[in-house]
């Protein structure tokens, strides 16, 4: 397949669907009141859509570059990404029955999937670097989310100074 443009956002289209239901989730958390359940769902539903973009540009793509060779799907990061996303549904389906957590913890999560989709199929060490610090940067405040744990502020603060 040649590298254009169109083409790079079509082979990264379910990284792009996971982005947008982060934004999406944001606005609905400034806009209006919605709790952790029905994020979580919303969550699970751009989960599948992003399944499913992953298992069609596995079907009609197969491998690709993206970006000048800076992405790079194969049979073994298709297959990863949807591991990544199978779990993430699961681990969706869990949270939505979990009591006294922040909603943002769905947001943060999300963010952490797509960085680690994205640094799965990097190519390039701009491309992993990137990944992993979305990956990582979303967890230190997902795992410092609990204001009123003095374990969890202190776990934050603990894993953000060692990761430095």
């Amino acid at each position: 397949m040649h590298d254009s443009f169109i083409a790079s956002i079509i082979l990264l289209s379910p990284q792009i669907a996971l982005i947008t239901a982060m934004i999406v989730l944001l606005l609905l958390k400034i806009c209006s009141t919605v709790n952790l359940r029905i994020m979580s769902h919303f969550s699970i539903a751009f989960l599948l859509l992003s399944l499913y973009l992953n298992i069609s540009n596995y079907i009609k793509i197969g491998d690709a570059y993206a970006f000048n060779g800076v992405i790079f799907n194969d049979n073994f990061i298709y297959l990863a990404n949807n591991f990544i996303i199978i779990t993430s549904i699961l681990i969706f389906f869990l949270l939505s029955s979990v009591k006294n957590l922040p909603q943002e913890v769905a947001i943060l999560l999300l963010g952490s999937i797509v960085g680690s989709m994205i640094m799965i199929a990097s190519n390039d060490f701009i491309a992993l670097y990137l990944g992993l610090e979305l990956a990582s940067l979303s967890l230190y405040i997902a795992v410092a989310s609990r204001t009123d744990d003095d374990f969890s502020l202190e776990s934050g603060i603990k894993y953000f100074i060692l990761s430095s």
